[in-house]
């Protein structure tokens, strides 16, 4: 998109402002109206007051400057009601001073900007191009200051704000000619920086209302944050209602909360944070500290009662720069702080007898002014502003202009104050205007004009140049006079020392309030060029005590599994591998006696020490956090997958080439098995090998490790503990992608399967070779069926939040498994054997038990052989079965051949022709008859 240069985007902007405001005319008449008595009432002040000065006046010449004030409008700051008068009375005191710009005096020509930067560009450009010729401008109000700023540099103007605090008119490339006496919006952000490090608070959100000033503000905060490791939450805005940002701000859920709006968007911010219960003990609300006292009283267009807002507010901080000198020096213009206030009120109380302040609201038919973010001294700020602080402020030079008291309207200082006495009980913070506050940085500001115009005289002077020679076109280098001795002004002022930075912002300490029952209180100060906090703990409430914390406390209490049940288990397992491992001493022992060895005991034993390993797996399960730091959990993890896959390997393994050899032996007629172990080795160790295979490829391409997952919440008073506390109830398991676990499960399974078809296939089948064959099938039964309930069961999300039911399910199933097949297969042997013992010790002779057993092993092995031997008999009988009928078929055809050249001859002899067919017995019978 093409970009246009920055003058004549000014230039084309300043001309549809004009268009813009002759269209408008007719609509603002009335306010006009009411803007021109009011001035016109200022101007007829200000003649009588210059004809009491007499002669002093007559002879000097004058400069003029324009000034914006927005006294009227609907958005925005409209604090011109209170400034105007503040910067008249300014002009009146420097005019009456004959050290200061001698020869001249200053005039002030304004108009209400309405806070609107289209009229207040139309404004600037009327008074620029209209007589008299203007030397600076003050302004108020950012929206406006940023247009006029921009702009005047172009006229060789200089900018003076008094009620702007937006940070990009810090921008020294855009605004080169601005300065402010209203500190910058940033000068708030190191105050609440060092306040969120006092209190701990590392968490924070933002809502902000769409206008630059709290823009800028708000990305300046975001980077002080980023510089300080403050997190920050969310930054929400909004244009008109807040409704929306309200609800994304509760979602964030924050407790530290920085507001940025208006005043008017201020109360709708709390009406919605008390409808979403973000008030209260647990929150901390930052707003901005230069709305009035009772901004939040006025409840007409809002959906909350007062109560409501008064719970909403109660507690929150506000920061402002120091707009009120602390202490009882006499400023510049002769005049204490004390005094001054007492002056300026009742300048505001004649204004408002007369009817002539610009009105903003009606209460009860009386024209009052809605007090603006105005310097607070009511009751509840008064102990501020009654005593004299020691604070760091220094004295200033004031430009070496000596401080000198003046006269207002002939009235010398003490009558003032005796005059106002009586005006100060019924000037009420109610009745103050918007713009209260900043009425002493409007009176400061002409003042400031005043000294850097005297000191420019005496620069021309020296240059043999004057004031008179400014023009709006040629004259840049008395524009860089001014622009020098403005930023060199220094001197104490009513709103305290006034000084400017090389971009134009005001040098100011930060005030630091909170309200609470409805009043706003001092708690401390904040000076950033020491970065010093002076905090007034005694003056601070926190509802609990103490600040509150910046975030919910979410506590994260990982569930073990159940102890009792775990030991339970643990002993369980311990049990059958005390039990196994006696069976594996029982089979190796009597490995020679038949019973024993009809059974295959190297296949039992390999299934023994799965048995043992599987059980080991159980134990490791039962392990946690508990017993297992997290940075070795990763170990346990390992252990129980190589544990129960190897384990599994041998222990079915086995009983798989067992049921195999059943139905090879009765199926096949095959020989049979010899003493060589060799199969059974080959066969599980091949299982066993698929599992280290996968297992090693597990572990290098995606390695185990601990991980906690949230199974359930709950609130700190359901545990007993504070509001603030959420209990994350997690569980602990090792992290593994499941495609591991479906492609040992489809290894596993086929094994499964093909060992259940091969029980069934030899489920009828007795064979003296295996003579435990059948109840191998019967444990394959329960094995097969037991691991395609449990493995899916195992893998379901909601079986694995289930931390106890889960260990129990899986640990049963495979005590169940390696118990059940240990009964099935060895009690019934080691019974058997006990049994004939039992039978030996009793039926032996007086030689002794040894001597009946050495018999019955003797009568074993002659079983044994006779076995043998029978076996051998038959199969050399049935060779000779075989043998015979051959033979017994050879003779039959030798028979049947004789027989028919039998009959061939004797029908040759007789001359008989016999039929081609072989008669029937019968028949022969009848020939033969």
């Amino acid at each position: 998109m093409m970009k246009f240069p920055i003058k004549l985007r000014i230039y084309f902007a300043i001309f549809a402002t004009i268009i813009f405001g002759a269209i408008n005319s007719s609509a603002h008449y009335v306010d006009s109206q009411q803007s021109s008595n009011f001035f016109d009432q200022d101007e007829a002040n200000r003649e009588l007051s210059s004809e009491e000065d007499g002669k002093s006046t007559e002879k000097r010449q004058t400069l003029h400057i324009a000034g914006l004030f927005p006294m009227s409008g609907t958005g925005g700051w409209i604090g011109g009601s209170g400034c105007l008068p503040a910067a008249l009375m300014a002009l009146d005191d420097v005019n009456k001073r004959e050290d200061l710009l001698p020869g001249y005096k200053l005039e002030l020509t304004y108009k209400d900007s309405q806070c609107n930067p289209g009229k207040a560009a139309k404004f600037m450009y009327d008074m620029i191009y209209h007589p008299p010729k203007k030397v600076i401008l003050v302004c108020g109000c950012s929206t406006v200051c940023s247009i006029v700023a921009e702009s005047a540099n172009m006229w060789n103007l200089i900018v003076v704000g008094y009620g702007s605090s937006s940070p990009a008119l810090s921008d020294r490339s855009r605004f080169p000619t601005f300065f402010r006496t209203h500190p910058s919006a940033t000068i708030h952000n190191p105050t609440r920086i060092r306040l969120f490090g006092e209190y701990g608070w590392s968490r924070i959100a933002i809502i902000l209302e769409t206008e630059e000033v709290f823009i800028e503000t708000a990305k300046d905060l975001e980077q002080r944050c980023r510089m300080r490791d403050i997190q920050l939450l969310t930054r929400v805005s909004f244009v008109r209602q807040p409704s929306d940002a309200m609800d994304n701000l509760k979602r964030a859920d924050p407790r530290i909360i920085i507001g940025m709006f208006y005043k008017q968007q201020a109360r709708r911010v709390m009406c919605e944070a008390y409808k979403r219960g973000l008030y209260g003990e647990k929150y901390v609300w930052f707003l901005i500290g230069w709305y009035e006292d009772d901004w939040w009283t006025d409840v007409k267009d809002l959906d909350c009662t007062y109560e409501q807002m008064k719970m909403a507010v109660e507690g929150h901080i506000t920061t402002e720069g120091l707009l009120l000198n602390q202490d009882e020096r006499r400023t510049i213009s002769g005049y204490t702080m004390k005094e001054w206030l007492r002056r300026y009120q009742f300048e505001l109380s004649r204004r408002n007898n007369n009817n002539n302040l610009s009105a903003n609201s009606k209460v009860d038919g009386t024209s009052v002014a809605t007090a603006g973010p105005g310097f607070r001294t009511n009751h509840a700020k008064s102990p501020i502003y009654e005593t004299t602080t020691t604070s760091n402020l220094l004295i200033s030079n004031n430009n070496n202009i000596p401080s000198k008291a003046g006269n207002l309207s002939g009235q010398t200082t003490s009558s003032v104050n005796s005059a106002t006495q009586s005006t100060q009980t019924t000037f009420t913070p109610s009745a103050r205007p918007e713009g209260y506050q900043e009425a002493p940085l409007a009176y400061d500001a002409i003042w400031a004009i005043a000294l850097a115009l005297n000191s420019s005289i005496q620069d021309l002077n020296r240059m043999q140049l004057s004031v008179d020679q400014f023009n709006y076109t040629n004259t840049p280098h008395i524009k860089d006079i001014f622009l020098s001795n403005l930023r060199r002004t220094n001197f104490l002022g009513i709103s305290g020392e006034v000084a400017f930075t090389d971009i134009g912002d005001r040098i100011a300490w930060t005030q630091i309030e909170q309200m609470t029952d409805g009043n706003y209180t001092v708690i401390g100060y904040f000076d950033s060029k020491s970065n010093k906090l002076n905090l007034n703990d005694s003056r601070i409430r926190w509802p609990r005590g103490g600040p509150p914390k910046d975030r919910t406390i979410i506590m994260e209490l990982v569930q073990y599994l159940s102890l009792p049940y775990m030991l339970s288990i643990v002993m369980v397992s311990i049990v059958g591998i005390i039990a196994s491992t006696g069976l594996i001493y029982f089979n190796w022992s009597f490995r020679e006696d038949t019973l024993i060895k009809m059974s295959h005991p190297p296949s039992n034993n390999i299934m023994l020490v799965g048995c043992i390993v599987c059980l080991l797996s159980v134990i490791l399960f039962g392990l946690d956090g508990r017993f297992i730091p997290a940075s070795k959990f990763h170990l346990i993890c390992d252990l129980r997958a190589w544990c129960l896959n190897i384990g599994f390997s041998l222990f079915f393994g086995s009983m798989f080439w067992k049921v195999w050899q059943s139905y090879v032996l009765s199926t096949r007629n095959a020989q049979p098995m010899g003493k060589s172990s060799s199969q059974v080795f080959t066969t599980v160790g091949s299982f066993c090998l698929i599992d280290v295979i996968i297992l090693i490829i597990w572990k290098l391409y995606e390695p185990m490790d601990r991980t906690t997952v949230k199974i359930k919440e709950q609130s700190g008073p359901e545990l007993n503990m504070g509001d603030d506390v959420i209990v994350e109830l997690k569980i602990e398991y090792c992290q593994v992608n499941f495609y591991w676990y479906y492609l040992i499960f489809c290894y596993k399974g086929l094994l499964l399967v093909f060992g259940l078809f091969l029980a069934y296939e030899t489920r009828s089948v007795k064979l003296r070779q295996l003579n435990d064959s059948k109840l191998v099938g019967m444990c394959i039964y329960n094995v097969a069926i037991m691991c395609f309930i449990t493995g899916p069961i195992s893998l379901v999300n909601l079986m694995r939040q289930q931390a106890n039911y889960h260990y129990l399910f899986v640990s049963i199933t495979i005590i169940f498994c390696c118990s059940l097949s240990m009964v099935l297969i060895f009690i019934p042997k080691v019974f058997e054997y006990l049994r004939r013992r039992k039978r030996r010790a009793t039926s032996g002779s007086n030689s002794g038990a040894g001597s009946a057993i050495i018999q019955d092993e003797r009568s074993s092995r002659d079983d044994e052989e006779q076995f043998h031997k029978l076996e051998k008999e038959n199969r050399e009988l049935a060779e000779k079965i075989r043998e015979k009928d051959s033979q017994m078929k050879a003779m039959i055809a030798r028979i049947e051949e004789a027989r028919e050249n039998a009959n061939k001859n004797l029908d040759e002899s007789s001359g008989v022709i016999r039929p081609t067919t072989q008669p029937s017995l019968r028949g022969r019978r009848g020939i033969q008859t």
